[in-house]
């Protein structure tokens, strides 16, 4: 009899995680729909750059049109890439040291635009 009563119990505190359980899947899955369309828009920069990556050829061509016709706009984004690069240099040093830190953080959005 202990047993029996034991064991209903158990099973009832099962189908209530159970119950639980799908209404948190529920919520997830409405709460989710918001970041749909950033993740879309992740997944398609991801593509684009894959795509630009295997064929640089394209790139250099819009770099020698650019350079062509608007050759002040190509110096000045020249310029401005330099310094980007430069600073980027620059922060590595701290990458290493912001890594344990930001990485618990980072680490599942970086593993979901690396799929």
């Amino acid at each position: 009899m202990f047993f029996d009563q034991r064991q209903q119990a158990v099973e009832a505190r099962i189908q209530t995680i159970l119950q639980r359980s799908a209404a948190l899947r529920g919520q997830l899955v409405s709460d989710a729909v918001v970041l749909k369309s950033p993740l879309a828009l992740a997944d398609r920069v991801r593509y684009g750059w894959s795509w630009l990556a295997a064929h640089p050829q394209w790139l250099a061509a819009g770099v020698a049109v650019l350079a062509l016709t608007r050759p002040r706009r190509a110096v000045w984004l020249a310029a401005r890439g330099w310094t980007l690069w430069r600073l980027w240099r620059r922060l590595q040093p701290w990458r290493a040291t912001l890594q344990p830190l930001l990485g618990p953080l980072l680490s599942p959005l970086v593993a979901h635009l690396r799929r």
